[in-house]
């Protein structure tokens, strides 16, 4: 019976989820509209905030319960079956014990009883409590941290947690409640709600369920197929003509979804048996479309550009713009991988397509063209905010779908919104936890001890570069890019902008394309696997094939370290 309650109760989450994130899209769409109508309703950016926090807590908690979190299971997944099904019960009581926890710390900092106290007068209560809260004379001051033994306890709860298969959000906040209670600091707990609330509660943050939205609805448009004959137009006459298309066709994609995984697993599907029909060999026809897939989180707009912007809190917009280059970069890159490898084989003879058909292709591809005008003409043009944008972008897509001829039907529709909900929730709320996690690292010192460990060995800022590219090879190997991208930012950014003046839009770029790289590298690539998935191609035989591709990757990121205008010579 607790078990059925379980199943109905995560399903109405979902339903309100789904219910939820439509709304958040109608309101923001509402604010466009009546804001260049001269009548701005300033409460509907407010509401869609809410909206989204609860979109956020209810698709975060239905992710929980179906397993769907993001978390590291490289060391379970070779586990004996009953000891994981054991790990996985208790971790679900940590994550319970976690959430009672956490509304213990809300209630702390909401304080009712003072609220009454205070008239129900907002201002008499913040002048009561949060005052408190973010003064510098507090008693955290004055208490002695045993400071070896509360870095020590709190690393070694972060690497237990997370090899355990912890979910990525409740690590970070189990790893910043551990730190807080091992360092004595307990009085920290009654700001520890505001710093996850506050870490919800960012106009920026629409936009990621906005721009996931936008790309589930074209791929329930079907314009992959659309974009795939565009791209014929223009290099499909070459020697290894498919080969091309299947790299311009994902650049194509790159500027709609944002979305790494979500762009291999479509064009895995699009590219693969095509090409192994004309001829070519399978890893090399996965490989190129897994490493294509690499273009997502740097050509814009791009989810992990929204994040780092987010996180980093610079303009989205001008994140976006720094992404131009060294997705044209990328791409030249794997074109000239391309073109070298097909010297040896020979690639199969391309044909070029009538000017009839070449004219058709285009006219079939000028809908889906319009996404990406959106977004970045609006941002560029000052019409609209990037969130702004991808809520137009996501009406562009629906009426795109609607009338592509494909079905949208209403159940159809409303599976669109829950998955939208539920992988965007997810984000968000590890963004929330990394709020936590940034607030005790800062609290702590952490990027200046760290600085002054790295500038004892290097005062260069592209030595210090390559050094962080060597380490996050490493954590995106085993970590998830976006929940890499959480993790690392608080750490690593004040370090590279106060200890070597690094552009941080520089730095956004080489950590966003660093840690996607994990997508495609063992131990744990993600990537490979959804390519191998999708062809039925061993793994084994793409990465045999896919090595030229990485080395390519490795030799932009070098070249983007070092030269910063690469990065910001649009802004």
């Amino acid at each position: 019976m607790l078990q059925t309650f379980s199943r109905q109760w995560a399903r109405a989450e979902l339903a309100c989820a789904a219910i939820l994130a439509a709304t958040v899209t109608a309101l923001i769409l509402l604010n466009v509209l009546t804001r260049n109508l001269g009548l701005a309703l300033f409460w509907v950016d407010e509401l869609a905030i809410y909206a989204m926090i609860w979109m956020t807590l209810l698709a975060a908690s239905a992710a929980v319960h179906h397993k769907d979190a993001v978390a590291v299971t490289i060391v379970t997944d070779a586990m004996p079956q009953a000891i994981a099904q054991m790990l996985s019960r208790l971790v679900d009581a940590v994550i319970f014990a976690l959430a009672l926890l956490t509304a213990w710390f809300c209630w702390r900092w909401f304080l009712p009883l003072e609220f009454a106290r205070a008239g129900f007068d907002v201002e008499t209560f913040q002048g009561a409590t949060f005052n408190f809260i973010y003064s510098e004379a507090t008693s955290t001051l004055g208490v002695r941290k045993v400071w070896v033994w509360s870095i020590m306890t709190t690393v070694a709860v972060f690497i237990l947690c997370m090899f355990c298969a912890v979910p990525v959000a409740f690590v970070l906040i189990l790893t910043a409640i551990t730190y807080v209670q091992a360092s004595g600091n307990a009085v920290l707990f009654d700001s520890f709600a505001q710093q996850l609330f506050s870490g919800l509660e960012n106009y920026g943050l629409l936009a990621i369920p906005l721009f996931m939205m936008t790309g589930e609805l074209m791929n329930e448009g079907g314009m992959t197929q659309r974009l795939v004959q565009a791209a014929r137009v223009f290099v499909g006459g070459f020697r290894g003509g498919l080969a091309y298309i299947n790299l311009l066709a994902n650049m194509f994609m790159a500027a709609i979804i944002g979305s790494a995984a979500s762009q291999i697993a479509v064009m895995s599907r699009a590219m693969v048996p095509a090409m192994k029909q004309e001829g070519y060999r399978p890893g090399f026809a996965a490989a190129t479309t897994a490493a294509g897939g690499l273009l997502a989180p740097v050509v814009p707009p791009s989810m992990m550009f929204v994040i780092y912007g987010v996180l980093a809190q610079l303009p989205i917009g001008d994140m976006f713009i720094a992404g131009i280059l060294p997705g044209l970069l990328l791409f030249g890159a794997f074109v000239i991988v391309v073109t070298v490898i097909g010297i040896a084989p020979g690639f199969p003879h391309g044909q070029w397509m009538t000017r009839l058909d070449a004219a058709r292709a285009l006219l079939g591809c000028l809908p889906a063209s319009l996404i990406p005008i959106t977004i970045i003409g609006g941002i560029l043009f000052g019409v609209a905010t990037p969130t702004e944008s991808a809520a137009v972008a996501s009406l562009v897509a629906f009426a795109m779908a609607w009338f592509s001829g494909q079905r949208l039907t209403l159940p159809r529709l409303f599976s669109l919104f829950r998955r939208t909900a539920v992988n965007s929730g997810m984000v968000v709320f590890m963004i929330a936890a990394a709020n936590v996690f940034g607030w005790v690292v800062v609290y702590e010192a952490l990027p200046q001890k760290l600085a002054a460990s790295i500038t004892a060995i290097t005062s260069d800022p592209f030595l210090f570069l390559l050094i962080v590219n060597a380490m996050l090879l490493f954590v995106g190997m085993l970590i998830d890019g976006i929940a890499a991208v959480i993790l690392v930012t608080p750490i690593l950014l004040p370090i590279a902008t106060g200890s070597y003046d690094i552009d941080p839009f520089q730095f956004g770029v080489v950590l966003c394309l660093n840690l996607v790289l994990g997508l495609l590298t063992p131990p744990v690539g993600v990537g490979l696997f959804i390519t191998s998935s999708m062809t039925g191609i061993r793994v084994a035989e793409i990465l045999s094939a896919l090595w030229p591709f990485l080395l390519a990757v490795a030799i932009v990121l070098v070249a983007l370290s070092y030269w910063p205008l690469l990065s910001t010579a649009l802004l």
